[in-house]
């Protein structure tokens, strides 16, 4: 949220008020209300729009491949949450306008009761320029205003969104806005290495480059964040070279060879945390390491059959959209995670919620 404030803003005497922020609440830090619109699920029909016609035949997003149709996702998602943000915040103000109709009071009086706004205490301020401060750029005094202006926008922003989301389950607000359906992406994941449940309805598939740090930070927060799940979900990891250098291809290829030799993950363990510096040596190093038949790992690492596994991920990674790495897919579609471990977890249990209401309806 760290806004820059290249300049000063010329300081009022005027407290914020709400019905100053009610309106610009949602743009302030480019936050969304998080209400479920209440508009019927997309159908095929819905999302059936010819794009482009060729030869006689017309082609629809779920006739492209995924590496097209995902970004016109992405684009299609985006829209839609602005969209989402527009719609919610004209809401709030209908129904402000409603409720001075209805009770004869002034719209100030009624936005205090709604959003009782109160100023953020000097620690709060200063806890978020600490968080923030690499953006902010400033000394905290020129931007102790602009601070408090945000988190003043966030507090009221929360309480938009604890009333849409009352007026809703009250049945008062429906918002129809059908959500745009994700494409799925058709994930090869036989003899990848795997943990959790075999049989599960509910696959995590992570592509990742054993030389990228995001990827080591990810193998550290996984470690721990994915353990509940296991015994529900099945994860699933692939590992590229993608940033195509000599040692991301050669620790790819040691690890397909530990592999061979039943000892994947402890390899994976190892190239992780061993990270900095890895070296062309590094497979070396873990296969000793690990006590590995070295022999046989050195002829695996040089055969024709892991240079054709290796090609094969990539290709896939490709054809998936896969544009930076770590990358996650649910059953095929692909996760845009902002903050790894929350969003994470949250899509996980979202997952396995969806799949226990299947089951009973069933």
């Amino acid at each position: 949220m760290g806004t820059t404030p290249d300049k000063q803003e010329k300081k009022s005497s005027t407290p914020f008020s709400p019905l100053n922020i009610i309106v610009a609440v949602a743009l302030i830090a480019g936050a969304l209300f998080y209400i479920q619109p209440t508009a019927p699920l997309p159908t095929d029909e819905d999302q059936s729009a010819i794009l482009f016609s060729l030869s006689g035949k017309d082609y629809r997003a779920k006739d492209l491949p995924f590496k097209y149709s995902q970004p016109l996702y992405q684009i299609e998602l985006e829209s839609y949450r602005r969209r989402l943000q527009i719609i919610s915040t004209a809401a709030v103000q209908a129904y402000v306008e409603q409720q001075v109709i209805d009770t004869g009071e002034s719209r100030e009086i009624i936005l205090k009761r709604l959003f009782p706004s109160q100023a953020p205490t000097l620690a709060q301020i200063n806890s978020f320029y600490q968080q923030n401060r690499t953006r902010i750029r400033v000394p905290l005094e020129q931007a102790k205003e602009q601070i408090t202006a945000l988190l003043i926008a966030q507090e009221q922003q929360k309480k938009q969104a604890q009333l849409l989301k009352k007026l809703s389950s009250l049945k008062e607000l429906s918002i129809n806005l059908p959500s745009p359906v994700p494409p799925i992406a058709e994930l090869e994941t036989q003899g990848a290495p795997s943990k959790g449940k075999s049989d599960s309805e509910i696959t995590l598939v992570e592509f990742s480059d054993y030389q990228c740090q995001h990827c080591r930070d990810s193998y550290q927060a996984l470690t721990e964040r994915l353990q509940p799940y296991l015994n529900k979900i099945r994860y699933v990891y692939i590992n590229i070279p993608f940033n195509n250098t000599e040692i991301s291809r050669k620790i790819a290829a040691g690890a397909f060879c530990a592999g061979q030799q039943e000892k994947l993950w402890q390899y994976h363990e190892l190239a992780f945390t061993h990270q900095q510096p890895l070296t062309e040596e590094s497979p070396q190093f873990f296969a000793e390491k690990l006590q590995l038949d070295l022999s046989r790992f050195e002829q695996c690492s040089s055969s024709k059959i892991t240079t054709e596994t290796i090609i094969v991920s990539e290709q896939q990674a490709l054809e998936s959209g896969v544009t930076s790495v770590p990358s996650f897919f649910i059953n095929g579609r692909k996760l845009l995670l902002k903050d790894l471990e929350a969003d994470l977890s949250r899509q996980l249990g979202q997952a396995i919620t969806n799949l226990q209401k299947q089951t009973v309806s069933n």
